[in-house]
């Protein structure tokens, strides 16, 4: 059984399903990769990984274990369903680490807040990677974006600055490229929008095919693409 249905809990589904008679994923969400997907694109995916023997259950999760001989054998989940197992693992998100920060004083938010040379709220106190908080270009949120290449950015920002130079991160916005039994998955930028909020979103989709295209002053500010991932960095370049 595994704790979560973001993109960590799906690979380890996707790996574990090679070698164990059976895997179920336990999302608290409606839909799997809850994150980076809307909710026919969830659904889309839960079907897919259905087809390959995985088990998903969505606005659910685990709320006790079952023990004996000081070893699982199995789960009480929230509805009060109870499932068999021989391991659980959780796999229900990142938090970053500020305790460290905190206990000096730091401003935190979701994340430790920098400016853009990577200078912490503390004179000479440098924060980068997945514990700080970023800006994402597109909406203006302070955000954890978790994403490689933005940490590595922001690590050679503040090596830079502490070093005498004066490079800035601008902030960066959200993009992931997965697959899941052959399934190409790429999403980026602002998938989940609202009109109200002057959004507008084209989809097509067909069997194990989705696209989506989020656009706001006629600007492309995100995308969802299953199956078809052809042009991916273009639209890419175009946010």
């Amino acid at each position: 059984v595994i704790i979560g249905g973001g993109l960590i809990g799906l690979k380890i589904a996707e790996g574990l399903s090679k070698i164990c008679k059976s895997v179920t994923v336990c999302e608290l969400s409606n839909r799997l990769l809850a994150a980076i997907l809307d909710k026919p694109a969830g659904d889309l995916i839960g079907k897919h990984i259905k087809k390959h023997g995985i088990n998903y259950y969505t606005k659910n999760t685990v709320i006790e274990a079952v023990c004996k001989d000081n070893k699982i054998t199995g789960v009480i989940l929230k509805d009060g369903r109870q499932l068999n197992c021989s391991m659980l693992i959780m796999a229900a998100g990142a938090r970053p680490n500020i305790k460290l920060a905190k206990q000096m004083g730091v401003d935190i938010g979701q994340g430790i807040k920098t400016n853009k040379r990577q200078m912490t709220s503390i004179l000479d106190v440098y924060a980068a990677g997945d514990c700080t908080e970023s800006i994402d270009t597109l909406d203006n949120s302070a955000k954890i974006m978790t994403l490689w290449p933005d940490a590595v950015m922001q690590g050679k920002i503040a090596g830079n600055v502490m070093a005498g130079g004066d490079k800035c991160f601008d902030g960066a916005f959200a993009m992931n490229t997965i697959d899941f039994f052959g399934l190409h998955i790429v999403t980026c930028g602002i998938i989940n929008a609202s009109e109200e909020d002057g959004y507008i979103s084209t989809i097509t989709s067909n069997d194990m095919r989705y696209r989506k295209f989020v656009i706001k002053d006629n600007k492309l500010k995100g995308y969802i693409l299953i199956g078809d991932i052809s042009r991916a960095g273009i639209y890419t370049d175009l946010i």
